[in-house]
């Protein structure tokens, strides 16, 4: 009966599933076992949680284009071009709702009202849930001192107006016209992108035509509530034409800094803004002006590259002008130019791609003008309050009189934020009102958005987006046909644009995009003579060349524009798949990672490739290299015999199968038969589990160390869920799934799962054990291995396992169901629970918030209706917490010491397994007494014959340790000699079964031997003392009584403080010192200046010595002596003052500590990396690893992929930020003037930078300290490059990775090739990692020698190994593209700037005179320095100037002429105290001056002129002078403007 029963049931939800086939019109007959094969469905309910990835795999079976169609609309699968009208239905169903919420909450506060029974907390409650309902921002609420009831009938009204204007007339019309009438087409037109406003601002005609099959979108962006503040009317409106003309997103961002462009804004604060600094001066301020909007996004769409042509008129206008070009056969003639700047004017030059966004903005404002200064912070607050005031006032007279007094009239303007405004009754203040977009006939927010919503005619263009496509790039991707040459055309916009407006047009913008167009359609027609077969080198050419297009475009459109979208390539795919389906699943996995490589996920951007969805699915079929996910049939029959088995023996294979298909394992069997509950603790003893655990530093995680044990031995913290209560809604396993994996893997099998049936598949009472293992990286949801159990079943009907579950478990987490309606048992559990020790996570499925636990150990969280994603995380965090807070761990053989207490059924008890481990114990012993004993003979044998031979190299041991050629030579000896004898051992136990504790006795019983021989050889490493070493030679070089202890002290002291009072002396002049206040600020800045240089040079020449990874030498302290004394010895000669012996004594105390501790840590890692001992001690998890391949034999395939990927990820991660580093210095180079040439056209540059900066302290810091400053600039520009919020970064470092990613495939795959048929070689694999290591010699840094361990493995199938490889390393590839996400210019080991700054490196001394700076483009150059121009003196504060013949002298006069003048002149300058020395012969000065060479009559450049005229009052505080008597400034210098200057700096 009961079978037949079951029957009946299937038949009935085989019947519903049919009908619900039908009712789409789809053929059940021919689909319900497509989708029983495909999907494992065979009920209804099952369609529900199907995902678009399912629909894919269905989709491939579709034999009518509207299949597709019904079957999204059964999956309930939706695209974005039904989004678009159910979108604009949801919007007026949800106004609809909020009314009638609304509309409720007045009656109910009606009646409250009315009953005059409810206290004023209860009524505001309510009025509150009135408010919000309305959509009332909650600083417009009224006081509570506000009467309620005079509001009611307000509310009433506004709310039947509201009504109204929803259920009447509303418009809908089709997407494209709302494309084509919002702002008056607004995103059709194109921008003209300079650095003018005007130009910006301006409308223009329609650029684009309408995309073909266009379709609006869901909002990106969600409703905003904004201020803003103005300084000027000028800001005001320019703002306001901003919002309006480029929309939100530009407006309000600083983005603009970034294109280039200066709207001139002024001063524009938003509401987070608490700066008080809104105006320039008080003395200039004479305008406020404050502004609210709300912006409200109702729709969005973006234009694809591939759908952007131009509107007919401008593909007419540009071929016209191509004629004209054909004729001259000249782009840059007056015609042309004249003919693009038109066109420019016209249309614009670049088309916003989007985002964009559709909708509308409601506009407050409040201004007032003509008030004095020092009324700016009461005119702010009164204007302030006003609109406030005003805001409320637009709620229409539902608030009352929240409003206040304010009498204002409101002038409305649609679409247009300028409204005519009248006086209020406050005579200083403006308020206006206007909307953009929305209803024009009201002047309530409410009903305008009511109106807003219901009707898509009135919306208008909100936001244009950020990203900007120039017409040039546009005409050459999509108008190939519509041009003789377009790549002439589009070379002509491009440079005619360049020339109107001094723009830096980047690469992707010119001939590299055109070159990459051409060849990749010159590829495609390669393609096309292709024959079908299943060529891995071809598909490596593909990769090949899709790395070569990102490289030069930086983005993929041309790779899938041209090559994805072509006919060509699309069948040579689709052909190479239908042939590997042919093969074997195991033969064809390296052909899967590389297509995947190819495709995902740029095929999805493809707009007409009908066979992609076939690819991808085939592609993502999981072959036979990873287990199969089993089907319920044989998990039932696994389970089933776990349970049913009485051999104790034979459950271990079962077991060890669920554990291979990472599945949950069964922990506690409940028997049917007897009552009795079993711990299968022998069944599970054979299950190994391989883990890392990583030490995390930032954003990096290095393994600190490696796992792999039996998983009975392993003692982890437990961590158990159980449910108490029904399970109508939620499922325990389901959430331990998303927590364990995502819900990329079931390890926990639950209700939802594909193919599951009525029949439960583990019955009550079972508990099922997994344990999450992490892998060592900084994705890891745990740090280290962590046990889960699960309680099937309600845990009220399970008391004995929830009891053995609280005994062992760290964390208890509880699914509670029911809460209110629970017997008492339920509550007497649950309280239970919540008193106990263990931590407990309440998990309350009918609750949303709920208020947290009394203690930090006790939590409560609500997840009704929550977001699954954040749930996890939020449990995931806790559970974190819980365990550092609380860790009990657990091994399963200390858990079945629980079970026996508990009186379960231990397995491992029974007398069969009793009996095995007796017999075991004496051959176990022989084994080892025999292993032992032969051991033994080895050893003693192998160490007789290394005396010998080290014997013969002790003479020259001194010499092998000088060279490091020879220290090399020998490591590597004694790493083969540990190598060999680990693989004679590994012979001997082969076959064996071994515990990872027995090997690794095994393996450190040779290890100590062999390390006791080469410590016995090599003798200890020499010990060095290296604080007593700089201590005696200190004590030596100062010779100072006392100095020891001054030592000491400086030990207490953390850095150099450069002190005027106590390091620098005052030089006599005419045999007094001078007054200390003489004392210029020169003096002190060059001082300064002198002492970061000195440590500057001391930390890079140790930073070199630790690159080159040297030892410690003494002559190390010498040098950094020398370098302070060369520091000491470089002051002027004329300045006032110089160091004292306190400053040489401080400053070589501190450097010499300093570089103490790095002296120290260079000296440690040279002996790490060179001591025998210490070198083979850092080795020795990579040796025992190699060991354990050796034991494994054939077998050891992935452990043989772990070990070899484990080398080649951070040689591969370093490799990527170095490629990156060099790739991101030459596209800076080719996009930005100011690095295209060399040292003086970048300084140039600067000088433009400085002038329009105009500020003294960045000209100061140029000035005194060149090199640093020129360093400090391109850092700053790579920068703002890198990290403009574009992620620009991600867009160098994707692509660095793709391409090494595929440099590494093909080095595998050719490997593979060349090895496969070499039957002449028994060492295959060490024949294929030399193959695989010279492939990629060039690429990253993998060093043959470090592979010795893992090449004399027994693998013969060199193709599995290949698919092994290819598998692991699309795993690596995905892992460290993640990491990547979170990269940003620290984890550069070299960065970008200092290769770019080394491209200007050269000769940057200073002119003794003037500060200009040497343009000899080598250091330590050969002949005299000399500057382009050199600049007046007045610049480095030097004004000792007098005649031969005249006595006058004024100390305080700053010099204007040049050193070019000046040694024409009979001027004379003071060297040393009073010495004077003719300009004419400066050289007989001696050094610095003799070492250059000044040329004479050297105009000045306007430049200077105008710098010392406009920074005159700051020169002279900075240099305690003044421009006077012979250094007054001419008139004609103060005449000079800033754009002379600038004029004059481009005609260099």
């Amino acid at each position: 009966m009961a079978s037949q029963k079951d029957t009946q049931e299937e038949d009935a939800k085989a019947q519903l599933l049919a009908q619900a086939f039908q009712k789409e019109g789809l053929d059940a007959g021919f689909w319900l076992p497509k989708v029983s094969q495909i999907l494992g469905i065979e009920c209804k309910e099952a369609l529900q949680h199907l995902e678009y990835e399912d629909y894919l795999k269905l989709e491939c079976e579709v034999r009518h284009p509207w299949e597709k169609k019904a079957l999204r609309k059964l999956l309930n699968i939706t695209d974005d071009k039904t989004a678009s009208k159910e979108l604009q239905k949801e919007h007026v169903e949800k106004t609809k709702q909020r009314q009638e919420v609304a509309k409720q909450a007045l009656k109910d506060l009606t009646e409250m009202l009315n009953s005059h029974s409810h206290s004023e907390d209860v009524l505001r409650e309510q009025a509150e849930t009135l408010w919000r309902a309305m959509e009332i921002p909650k600083e417009f609420w009224p006081s509570p001192k506000e009467p309620l009831a005079d509001m009611l009938q307000s509310i009433h009204k506004q709310l039947e107006q509201q009504q109204e204007m929803s259920a009447g007339r509303r418009e809908k019309i089709p997407d494209t016209e709302v494309l084509r009438r919002a702002s008056g087409g607004l995103a059709l037109q194109g921008i003209y992108r300079t650095s003018r406003a005007g130009d910006v601002l301006a409308t223009r005609e329609q650029l684009l035509r309408v995309p073909e099959g266009f379709q609006l979108s869901g909002p990106e962006q969600g409703s905003v509530l904004e201020r803003r503040e103005f300084s000027s009317s000028a800001a005001e409106s320019t703002f306001t034409k901003s919002m309006e003309q480029l929309g939100y997103s530009m407006s309000v961002s600083a983005k603009f800094a970034f294109l280039g462009i200066n709207l001139g804004v002024g001063v524009d604060h938003s509401s987070s803004s608490q700066s008080q600094d809104t105006h320039q001066s008080h003395s200039e301020q004479s305008y406020f002006c404050t502004t609210k909007f709300q912006y409200i996004p109702l729709a969005s769409c973006y234009f694809q590259r591939h759908q952007l042509r131009l509107s007919d008129a401008a593909l007419r206008e540009l071929q016209d002008m191509e004629q004209i070009l054909g004729v001259t056969g000249k782009e840059d003639n007056s015609t042309i130019v004249k003919m693009c700047e038109r066109f420019f004017s016209r249309f614009g030059s670049h088309i916003n791609q989007g985002p964009l966004h559709f909708g509308g903005i409601f506009w407050w404002k409040a201004s007032t003008e003509g008030f004095r200064a020092e009324q700016w912070e009461e005119v702010k607050r009164q204007t302030t309050e006003a609109l406030n005031s005003f805001v409320r006032k637009s709620y229409g007279d539902l608030l009352g009189s929240a409003a206040g007094d304010l009498d204002v009239s409101i002038s409305i303007s649609q679409a247009s934020v300028r409204g005519r405004a009248r006086e209020s009754s406050h005579s200083a203040i403006q308020l206006y009102m206007a909307n953009t977009g929305g209803p024009a006939d009201t002047t309530s927010l409410p009903q305008w958005k009511t109106g807003l919503v219901s009707d898509n005619t009135t919306w208008c263009v909100i936001d244009r987006g950020f990203e900007l496509i120039p017409v040039w790039d546009v005409i050459l991707c999509n108008h190939r046909g519509d041009f003789e040459s377009v790549g002439q055309m589009s070379r002509a916009l491009r440079d005619v644009y360049k020339v109107l407006t001094n723009e830096s047009i980047g690469t992707i913008f010119g001939e590299e995009l055109g070159s990459a167009v051409q060849e990749a359609r010159d590829f495609m027609e390669i393609v096309k003579a292709w024959e079908v077969t299943v060529d891995e080198r071809k598909l490596l050419r593909l990769i090949k060349l899709k790395d070569d297009l990102n490289a030069k475009t930086r983005n993929h459109s041309v790779w899938i524009n041209v090559c994805l979208s072509h006919k060509a390539l699309q069948d040579f795919l689709v052909n190479t798949v239908r042939s590997c389906q042919k093969s074997p699943p195991e033969n064809t996995t390296f052909i899967k990672v590389m297509l995947r490589s190819l495709l995902d996920p740029h095929i999805y951007s493809v707009k007409d490739f009908p066979e992609a969805s076939f690819i991808m699915q085939w592609i993502f079929q999981t072959g036979q290299l990873l287990p199969r996910p089993p089907n319920i049939s044989e998990l039932q029959g696994l389970t089933k015999t776990l349970r049913e088995m009485t051999d104790d023996f034979l459950r271990q294979t079962p077991a060890t199968k669920l554990a291979f298909c990472q599945l949950a394992l069964p922990l506690l069997l409940p028997n049917p038969g007897t009552s009795q509950i079993e711990f299968p603790l022998y069944a599970l003893s054979q299950i190994q589990q391989s883990w890392k655990v990583a030490e995390k530093s930032g954003k990096q995680a290095q393994t600190k160390s490696y796992k792999n044990k039996l998983i009975f031995q392993a003692q982890t913290p437990i961590v158990s869920f159980i449910r108490i209560g029904s399970s109508a809604s939620s499922s325990k396993s389901q959430l331990l799934n998303a927590l364990l994996s995502k819900r990329k893997h079931d390890t926990f099998f639950h209700r939802h799962c594909r193919g599951s049936t009525r029949e439960r598949l583990l019955m009550e009472g079972v508990v099922e054990i997994a344990w999450y293992c992490p892998c060592g990286s900084l994705d890891d949801t745990f740090e280290s291995s962590v046990a889960f159990c699960n309680l099937h079943g309600d845990a009220r009907d399970h008391g004995a396992q929830l009891q053995f579950l609280q005994d062992i478990s760290a964390v208890t987490v509880a699914l509670v169901s029911d809460l209110e309606q629970m017997d008492t048992r339920g509550k007497k559990l649950l309280q239970e629970l919540w008193q106990s020790q263990r931590p407990l996570v309440c998990l309350l499925m009918e609750k949303e918030n709920v208020a947290a636990g009394k203690t930090s150990k006790k939590i409560k969280i609500g997840i009704k209706n929550r977001n699954e994603a954040e749930l996890m995380d939020q449990l995931t965090k806790i559970i974190r917490d819980l365990l550092e807070g609380s860790k009990p761990c657990f091994s399963l053989d200390a858990c079945a010491d629980k079970a026996r207490q508990h009186g379960f059924v231990v397995d491992a008890d029974q007398p069969a397994c009793v009996a095995v481990k007796v017999k075991a114990k004496d051959p176990v012993k022989l084994l080892k007494k025999e292993k032992l004993s032969d051991i033994k003979p080895q050893l003693k044998e192998l160490k007789e014959s290394l005396l010998n031979e080290t014997n013969k190299k002790c003479e020259d041991l001194t010499e092998l340790q000088q060279e490091q050629r020879k220290l090399d030579a020998r490591k590597r000896e004694y790493e083969d000699e540990l190598l060999r004898r680990s693989r004679e051992l590994a012979v001997t136990l082969k076959g064996k079964s071994l515990s990872e504790t027995q090997l690794n006795n095994y393996f450190t019983l040779v290890w100590n031997c062999w390390i006791a021989e080469i410590f016995w050889t090599a003798g200890p490493p020499e010990g060095v003392d290296i604080d007593a070493e700089i201590d005696g030679i200190l004590l030596e070089y100062f010779e100072e009584p006392g100095f020891h202890a001054r030592i000491r002290s400086s030990m207490k002291e953390r850095g150099f403080s450069f002190d005027m009072e106590k390091h620098v002396i005052k030089k006599k002049v005419r045999g007094f010192y001078p007054d200390p206040k003489s004392i210029s600020n020169s003096d002190m800045i060059n001082l300064k200046q002198i002492t970061d240089n000195i440590i500057a040079r001391v930390r890079a020449n140790i930073d070199k010595k630790e690159q080159a990874k040297q030892d410690y030498s003494q002559n190390f302290i010498h040098e950094i002596l020398n370098e302070v004394q060369k520091g000491v010895n470089s002051a002027p000669s004329n300045a006032k003052c110089t160091f004292n012996r306190e400053y040489s004594i401080d400053l070589s105390l501190y450097l010499c500590k300093m570089a103490a501790e790095r002296f120290k840590a260079m000296h440690e890692a040279f002996q790490k990396a060179n001591d025998p001992v210490m070198y083979l001690n850092s080795k020795r998890e990579d040796f025992f690893q190699c060991f354990q391949i050796s034991c494994q034999g054939a077998t050891s395939i992935t452990t043989f992929v772990v070990f070899l990927c484990g080398k080649i990820e951070p040689a591969l991660r370093k490799a990527v930020f170095e490629r990156t580093a060099r790739g991101i210095a030459e596209d800076i180079k080719s996009k930005f003037p100011d690095f295209r040439s060399n040292r003086a056209n970048l300084e140039v540059c600067i000088l433009r930078y400085l002038a329009k900066q105009e500020n003294f302290e960045y000209f100061k810091q140029y000035l005194t300290s060149p090199k640093e400053f020129f360093q400090s600039y391109i850092e700053t520009r790579v920068k703002s490059h890198c990290l403009d919020g574009s992620k620009r970064l991600r867009m160098f470092l994707d692509p660095s990775l793709e391409s090494l990613y595929g440099n590494i495939l093909s080095a595998v795959c050719l490997s593979t090739q060349i090895v496969k048929d070499r039957k002449d070689r028994e060492d295959k694999i060490s024949l294929w990692l030399d193959e695989f290591c010279r492939q990629l010699a060039e690429v990253i840094n993998l060093p043959r020698s470090e592979l010795k361990g893992i090449e004399h493995q027994e693998v013969t199938d060199i193709e599995f190994l290949s698919s092994a490889m290819a598998e692991a390393l699309y795993d690596l590839r995905d892992r460290l593209m993640k990491e990547l996400g979170d990269a940003d210019m620290s984890s550069f080991s070299r960065q970008p700037h200092n290769i770019l700054a080394e491209h200007f490196s050269g000769c940057w001394e200073q002119c003794p005179f003037c500060g200009a700076v040497c343009t000899n483009t080598i250091q330590n150059h050969d002949g005299d320095h000399q500057p382009v121009f050199h600049r007046p003196q007045a610049l480095t504060g030097f004004r000792c100037r007098t005649y031969l013949f005249s006595l006058m002298y004024n100390p305080q006069t700053l010099i204007i002429d040049t050193c070019s003048s000046l040694i024409v002149s009979d001027a004379l300058f003071k060297v040393h105290d009073f010495l004077l020395t003719p300009y004419r012969t400066y050289r007989d000065a001696g050094p610095p001056y003799s070492t250059w060479n000044i040329l004479p009559d050297s105009p000045t450049q306007a430049y200077w002129k105008w710098f010392v005229s406009h920074f005159r009052t700051q020169l002279e505080d900075l240099y305690n002078g003044k421009f006077q008597g012979e250094g007054e400034i001419p008139e004609a210098w103060q005449r000079i403007t800033k754009q002379e200057a600038l004029s004059e700096l481009d005609r260099l």
